[in-house]
């Protein structure tokens, strides 16, 4: 298997987001990442490697909760959903965030 990321960063950012994921269960979870206008696909290698470790963490099926992108009226987000959004402008490198939010608090984890 080859790493999406080679970067130490993303290393210690995915085993943090292991760990809070399974920690803050009941924290809805959401990632975004961004990059420049010439990346073509989407969402990132990146972004889904963390979108994995949190639903290994809390033993779910990625692509069963999965959700990228939310248009029109959709009804309220699951309990289980893990979102995975992509934003493309300018010439960002790579920016991804893992965010856990819960009613009154979150946490927001952040490597560029």
């Amino acid at each position: 298997a080859f790493a999406t990321n080679m970067s130490l960063g993303v290393a210690v950012l995915n085993k943090l987001v292991s760990l809070a994921s399974k920690a803050l269960k009941e924290f809805d979870c959401e990632i975004v990442e961004q990059h420049h206008r010439h990346k073509v696909d989407s969402p990132s290698g990146t972004a889904l490697t963390l979108a994995e470790h949190a639903a290994k963490a809390r033993d779910l099926d990625l692509d069963a909760v999965r959700v990228s992108g939310r248009d029109g009226v959709i009804g309220a987000r699951t309990k289980d959903e893990i979102g995975v959004m992509s934003l493309r402008g300018g010439d960002i490198v790579g920016r991804h965030t893992v965010g856990l939010y819960n009613d009154g608090e979150f946490i927001e984890l952040h490597h560029t």
